[in-house]
């Protein structure tokens, strides 16, 4: 009976090594296909997030392209915009000088009348002024020499 018994618990050991054995080995492989998997799964999201940059860095150059191209029409329209302004404004101070020349030009014409009209005045009241003098120096004369 006692013999029965040790063999019993050897065997009762032996079967509690066997069964850690074979829990270890299956761990040990749920381990493996564990961080195989977690392997794959890291593999994978870097590859869709290199995937998702690429399709950004797209995005952004399209961008980049998009707003100097309407930066650039916007600039030219800009710049047009103020050549015809410049051009305007050029025409309307040419017309304003011309204007102002011609303005100068009558006043100048009438300056010179008005001088004209007041130095035939003078002259005129000059020469009555001399025709009287002489007129009365004779009188005197005349008086003088009778």
């Amino acid at each position: 009976r006692g013999f029965l018994a040790e063999e019993q618990f050897i065997q009762y050991v032996a079967a509690t090594k066997i069964q850690s054995i074979c829990r270890g080995l299956f761990a040990q492989e749920q381990l493996m296909q564990y961080k195989s998997a977690t392997k794959i799964q890291s593999r994978w999201r870097g590859f869709l997030a290199e995937e998702q940059y690429l399709l950004f860095m797209a995005g952004r150059k399209i961008q980049t392209w998009w707003r100097c191209h309407s930066l650039r029409k916007n600039y030219l329209h800009h710049t047009s915009a103020t050549k015809i302004q410049s051009k305007w404004r050029g025409f309307v101070v040419q017309e304003q000088y011309l204007l102002i020349k011609s303005v100068m030009k009558i006043q100048a014409l009438w300056r010179g009348f008005v001088a004209h009209e007041q130095y035939l005045f003078y002259k005129s009241s000059t020469k009555i002024q001399a025709k009287w003098r002489g007129f009365l120096a004779q009188e005197q004369y005349l008086l003088y020499k009778s």
